[in-house]
């Protein structure tokens, strides 16, 4: 009788050690479960991240875009002013040669020419100037929101950066476990 109480009494301690030198293991019996939610995230948080790196592509490539847009209306704006100050400066060349004549009556041929050439290139440059205002408020707006979304992206790498470290170390514990 002695004998099985004794071999009790050692099965008893045996079971004691091992729950002692188990026992964090044996709390971390939801564990999986917690680490297969916070692993449930990461695609989600990388979806986002992906997304919002599109779109801050997307938004700079329209920006780009926009930049070319407002360069070349400001080219052709500037070609005009020149071929306008050109014109204008024929006209008063011609003025002047006329005025060098004596002749006080000018040709009205040469007059309407020249004033038809001015309004007409005039025209054109306001045109231009108004194309360009609105490109450039086109432009600000694409800047604005890659701002945003480079804002986005930037909150979304540090949650995502922040999701990995709070469920790493739970997750290397885990496979240890094992």
């Amino acid at each position: 009788v002695l004998k099985e109480e004794r071999q009790g009494t050692y099965l008893a301690q045996d079971g004691l050690r091992y729950v002692d030198e188990h026992r964090e293991a044996l709390s971390w019996s939801d564990a999986e479960i917690a680490l297969a939610a916070e692993a449930k995230l990461v695609p989600e948080l990388t979806r986002q991240h992906e997304n919002a790196e599109r779109e801050r592509n997307d938004a700079r490539a329209r920006a780009d875009e926009a930049k070319a847009l407002v360069d070349a209306k400001r080219t052709r704006r500037q070609d005009t002013e020149g071929r306008y100050k050109a014109v204008e400066a024929k006209r008063n060349l011609e003025r002047d040669e006329l005025e060098a004549t004596g002749i006080e009556d000018a040709s009205d041929q040469a007059l309407a020419r020249a004033a038809n050439d001015v309004t007409t290139l005039d025209g054109e440059a306001r045109a231009l100037d108004e194309q360009q205002r609105k490109l450039g408020q086109g432009e600000a707006t694409l800047e604005e929101r890659l701002g945003q979304r480079e804002e986005t992206l930037t909150g979304a790498s540090a949650d995502l950066d922040a999701r990995e470290k709070e469920w790493k170390p739970n997750q290397d514990a885990w496979d240890r476990l094992r």
